[in-house]
């Protein structure tokens, strides 16, 4: 297999197709662990990635493929902006499109397979025409349906593709007033007009396709004034004109959805496809890719090939570095990173937020117990102090919610007659009085002498929280539980 051009995850093959914005190639998605598929990317061409009303038309063409999910559109995988490029990837149908199924015929289609290609393609256009963005309707028109844009696979599915140009709510990429867009032969009078278009567009333009389809001919040649000019004069002949086994009702089908009036065509493309199911049973799906396939003949059997040249061989090494990420309860998924630069040093980070909640943790579990530690200190130290200076029974300053000053608490004067309290239920006496000081002038007052035996009065079965602390005997304060 001759080597491919890498972009990203995906390694670019032969061209199959171009046009004025962009090129067509056969390509192969890179995944991890070896996986592979073989799809088609829409490649923007490169003097046009640099322009941004291409690049919004290029992007606002996967947005709007991407809400449409319907067998007869061509999905639209992923969007690749990278590098300089800007790619679209999309699923690969080993067929043809109906433009060169058309050029290759040496005779008329037959009818059953005329009506499943245009049945199949109806349906995808109305499929397109009810797409939504959430609740909301996009109001979709394709305005550049032909043969060019339905690929017909050996699978027998039609497929419409290319919304490069399509019209719809919210669309980025805007068309300037007095801007005509599309294939001049399979623009609706409306659309050559440049007034408001709807989904009738699109069924005008489906069934010029269908007339070329039955005649194996081009409806509408000549010079951009001279087709202008026949489109909008609505002068049409049947198609059994050309081909005279079409019957006059299929030829009354086809000139209705050519109606210069729109409000006389098909209200959409889904009516369009079940008056042509009644008037002629389409053809298999087998059936249908028979017959591409003895339309394409040796070409097919090259495309196959190459197809399976690529699919099954090995595909060029990517620059993407695949990471693995699992999680609880979550499937493995792998996704693509850039490698980091030569030079650039990388730094670990921790893999896990539980990892940095551990680190955390310790981190505060450290923090508090110096603090605990601290405090503990500055209560021991102030404990000595207090007993040097007889301050078991110190007066206390709190501050009083109240007031906004500070309380003084008088400790009540040791009684020497009392019995000594036993040194497992020892504790401070409560206050007999409080009083009440200003803020600035606050002083403790001055304690009282410490006897050599100090009696201890029995425990008062009062619980007031001032002071809510008692102090031991070794002079430290121990909050009551009852305050705190």
């Amino acid at each position: 297999m001759s080597g491919g051009v890498t972009v990203g995850r995906y390694a670019l093959f032969d061209e199959i197709g171009t046009g004025g914005m962009a090129s067509v190639h056969l390509g192969r998605f890179l995944g991890p662990a070896g996986f592979s598929k073989t799809v088609a990317i829409k490649r923007l061409h490169a003097h046009l990635a640099k322009d941004p009303e291409c690049t919004a038309m290029f992007l606002d063409e996967a947005r709007l493929a991407s809400r449409i999910r319907h067998p007869n559109v061509v999905p639209i995988l992923d969007v690749v902006p990278l590098q300089g490029e800007l790619l679209l990837v999309m699923e690969y149908v080993l067929g043809d499109s109906l433009s060169g199924l058309l050029r290759r015929l040496e005779a008329s289609i037959p009818l059953p397979v005329v009506s499943a290609i245009m049945i199949g393609a109806l349906h995808g256009l109305h499929a397109a025409h009810e797409a939504t963005d959430g609740a909301v309707s996009l109001d979709l028109v394709h305005r550049d349906v032909s043969p060019q844009n339905i690929l017909v696979g050996v699978d027998g599915v039609p497929r419409v593709l290319d919304f490069g140009i399509a019209k719809a709510v919210g669309r980025t990429a805007t068309t300037e007033t007095g801007q005509v867009k599309g294939k001049a032969p399979y623009m609706s009078p409306e659309q050559l007009q440049g007034a408001r278009l709807d989904r009738r567009a699109d069924v005008y333009a489906a069934s010029v396709v269908l007339w070329e389809t039955l005649t194996g001919t081009r409806l509408f040649v000549g010079t951009m004034e001279s087709i202008m000019l026949r489109v909008l004069e609505g002068n049409v002949p049947p198609p059994s004109s050309v081909n005279p086994a079409v019957s006059p009702e299929l030829d009354a089908l086809v000139l209705r959805g050519l109606s210069r009036d729109r409000d006389k065509r098909f209200p959409s493309a889904r009516e369009m496809a079940i008056e042509l199911e009644k008037l002629v049973p389409p053809a298999t799906p087998r059936a249908v890719g028979e017959w591409v396939e003895s339309v394409l003949g040796e070409a097919l059997r090259e495309r196959s090939r190459r197809y399976a040249e690529v699919d099954g061989g090995e595909a060029p090494k990517s620059d993407l570095v695949w990471e693995t990420v699992t999680g609880p309860g979550a499937a493995v998924r792998s996704t693509p990173v850039e490698p980091p630069a030569a030079e650039a040093p990388t730094i670990a980070e921790p893999r896990t937020a539980r990892t940095r909640r551990r680190r955390l943790t310790m981190v505060g579990v450290v923090a508090l117990g110096g603090a605990t530690a601290l405090l503990a200190l500055l209560a021991s130290s102030g404990g000595s102090a207090a007993r040097s200076q007889g301050g078991e029974h110190a007066a206390s300053v709190l501050p009083s919610a109240r007031t906004g000053e500070r309380e003084v608490a008088s400790p009540a004067p040791s009684a020497s007659t009392s019995a000594p309290a036993s040194p497992a239920s020892a504790q401070a006496p409560e206050p007999s009085s409080r009083v009440m000081a200003p803020t600035a002038s606050a002083a403790p007052s001055k304690p009282t002498a410490r006897p050599a035996h100090p009696a201890r009065a029995p425990q008062s079965e009062d619980r007031s929280c001032a002071p809510p602390f008692t102090v031991d005997v070794r002079g430290v304060k121990v909050p009551k539980p009852w305050c705190m």
